[in-house]
């Protein structure tokens, strides 16, 4: 029997034989099964023997498997190249063994799958059939997992829902239609005594035309003469609102122009106080202004001292500018007196 050994790329010679020795004994379990797995095929339901050995083997397979994923494990925490050599060599022990734990399932589970595919196209041949009863009957997937001789008598049995549910249209139609032609005899009646009634109508219409006429004609006579009385009461009325609006436009015009002198006078008379009192207070600020003005003229008259060295210079230069920057705050104090 051939052997298969992982071959691996990518690790040391001197590491290799170490790390295929760790993995020789499932070496030797995998190459006890490898054949059974790789030929046995299940193609009919009578083979449960087969399906059964199907799982014996991929059971074994998963053992070995999960065997060798713990070895790796185990070996995991030896030097960086040999856990890159184990894990290589650990993926295709993996990648090799799925594949065929997936075939022998596939195997294993033959009876499994081809009764579920029969069921499907059970269950689609059946649902086209109970498609044409729809109206009266609702199904779902249990219709697949009945007997033909249930699925028969479910069948006939909505067939005749739909023939009784056809029969009875068909009587309601017949109904409707025999309904309809009584009501157009009926209408047709109704019409004719309609046109008798309108006939009769159309001459006690024209009677009453004749007297309304009369009476409309009496009533607009009446109505002018009550419109004329009644344009001449407004026009009286219009006269004597306009005179009233323009006796209250004089009295409101002369009330305006007496409150204007007022408010004038009022306004005047505070200014005026308002400049009083903004002299006295400029009168009693001058001594203070005066005083200031001395001071500022002392602070300017001031002379530094000259200085020997070059700190004492730079010092007398700041003392100047803080003296001048005085100065000028002051002048800006001086001009809010």
């Amino acid at each position: 029997m051939k052997t298969d050994t992982i071959e691996t790329t990518k690790v040391m010679p001197v590491k290799r034989a170490d790390v295929t020795a760790q993995f020789a004994t499932f070496q030797e379990q995998f190459d006890a099964i490898k054949n059974d797995a790789e030929t046995l095929t299940v193609t009919s339901r009578e083979q449960v023997a087969e399906m059964k050995k199907a799982r014996e083997i991929r059971l074994t397979l998963k053992a070995i498997r999960v065997a060798i994923d713990k070895k790796r494990k185990e070996l995991g925490d030896e030097s960086l190249r040999q856990i890159q050599s184990i894990n290589a060599i650990g993926k295709e022990w993996k990648e090799k063994i799925e594949i065929l734990e997936e075939r022998l399932e596939t195997q294993e589970k033959f009876l499994e799958l081809l009764e579920a595919k029969e069921r499907a196209e059970r269950l689609n041949q059946r649902r086209e059939i109970m498609s044409q009863f729809a109206e009266v009957a609702t199904v779902g997937d249990e219709i697949a997992d009945m007997s033909q001789d249930s699925f028969d008598m479910l069948k006939d049995g909505a067939a005749a829902k739909l023939a009784a549910l056809q029969a009875d249209r068909e009587k309601a139609e017949q109904e409707r239609i025999e309904k309809e032609q009584a009501e157009i005899a009926e209408r047709e009646r109704i019409r004719v005594e309609n046109e008798q009634l309108k006939a009769e109508q159309e001459r006690i219409e024209k009677e009453r035309d004749a007297e309304r006429k009369a009476a409309a004609e009496a009533l607009a006579a009446a109505e002018a003469k009550s419109a004329a009385e009644a344009k001449a009461q407004a026009e009286q009325l219009a006269a004597e609102r306009a005179e009233r609006e323009r006796i209250e436009r004089e009295a409101k015009a002369e009330s305006d122009r007496l409150a204007k002198i007022e408010n004038d006078r009022l306004a005047a008379a505070k200014a005026e106080q308002e400049r009083i009192e903004k002299e006295a207070a400029k009168a009693a600020a001058a001594p203070d202004k005066e005083k200031i003005v001395a001071f500022v003229s002392g602070l300017k008259s001031l002379t530094m001292p000259e200085m020997a060295t070059a700190k004492g210079k730079k010092a007398a230069t700041a003392i100047a500018a803080i003296i001048e920057k005085s100065i000028t705050e002051i002048r800006n104090i001086y001009a809010e007196l």
